[in-house]
């Protein structure tokens, strides 16, 4: 065994063109497998999404049946998104759509994060979202005095 994976670390280093003419092959005749190793990547035990509790429940047939579903060959820079991001990945809350509609989307999504309430320092009524809970005047007053850690 040793000898042959020796073998194979030389032939890899001798034709990389040829790894990448049979990557390329692959790749077009199977592209949603890049989706499914993305997806593999963020749920598994070291990916950022079981930190959150999202799993994937999605088998590969299913990825493969959402892609010709929603035609994600004919997108530029297909992406794999759910409807609902507090819920895992499954048939029914995944779809395929392009790279640039996915970060508006997700931009969108997060707005209802924002917290109104009121600023620490002069009580003006604010949308925190990163300012310590400070209006903008009171926060970069506290900036630059050096009042708390950059």
């Amino acid at each position: 065994m040793n000898k042959r994976n020796e073998y194979i670390k030389q032939w890899r280093r001798n034709n990389p063109d040829k790894i990448k003419k049979y990557r390329r092959r692959y790749i077009k005749k199977y592209p949603w497998k890049r989706n499914w190793k993305y997806l593999l990547a963020r749920c598994s035990t070291k990916g950022s999404y079981t930190l959150k509790g999202i799993e994937n429940k999605l088998t590969m047939k299913e990825l493969k049946s959402l892609w010709d579903r929603d035609k994600a060959l004919r997108m530029i820079q297909p992406t794999l998104a759910r409807k609902d991001h507090t819920k895992d990945y499954y048939y029914d809350n995944c779809y395929f759509t392009t790279f640039k509609k996915h970060t508006l989307e997700k931009k969108n999504c997060f707005k209802w994060q924002n917290k109104y309430t009121d600023c620490l320092k002069c009580k003006e009524p604010i949308v925190v979202y990163g300012s310590r809970g400070m209006c903008r005047k009171c926060y970069w007053k506290a900036y630059y005095r050096r009042e708390f850690k950059r």
